[in-house]
């Protein structure tokens, strides 16, 4: 089961593939979507930064079953060697760093929630909405937005 049969919407044509893209997507986005909820908007980021976090894993190996508050149990996709979800690797240090469009996701629902007062309460609704239709334990996205907001482990 992929993502597209999981939640019945269909993914992004192209996932950006920095963040500047992943900017002008949103910005496209929300300029398709002006009469939208917010919460709309908050599970099209979902799908988005799904797929995002789901380049980082093998859809062919089955490891078990995933699920996140009352969302069915669906399929749980084994990472690929050297990879970790939300995250990509430095070319100088060779290590593990957040993905840049994912930063760029998570500030961006933090200052659209923080107009309203209600930014790290945005971005927890999205970290919820995400690991619902997410193929792997969510933790990963939690250490990407470390720093941004109020946002901590």
């Amino acid at each position: 089961m992929d993502l597209q049969e999981f939640t019945g919407r269909s993914c992004p044509q192209n996932n950006p593939k920095t963040a500047k893209e992943t900017q002008d997507y949103i910005a496209n986005m929300i300029k398709t979507k002006k009469n939208g909820s917010d919460w709309d908007f908050v599970d099209d980021l979902a799908i988005l930064l799904a797929h995002i976090g789901e380049e980082s894993l093998d859809s062919n190996i089955i490891e078990g079953q995933v699920g996140y508050a009352d969302s069915p149990l669906k399929p749980r996709w084994a990472i690929k060697e050297g990879c970790y979800p939300f995250h990509i690797k430095d070319p100088i240090t060779g290590e593990n760093v957040s993905d840049p469009r994912v930063v760029v996701i998570g500030r961006l629902i933090h200052m659209y929630g923080s107009h309203s007062g209600y930014g790290l309460e945005y971005m927890q609704e999205l970290y919820v909405a995400t690991a619902k239709v997410f193929h792997h334990f969510i933790k990963p996205l939690e250490y990407a937005w470390v720093g941004i907001g109020r946002w901590t482990v």
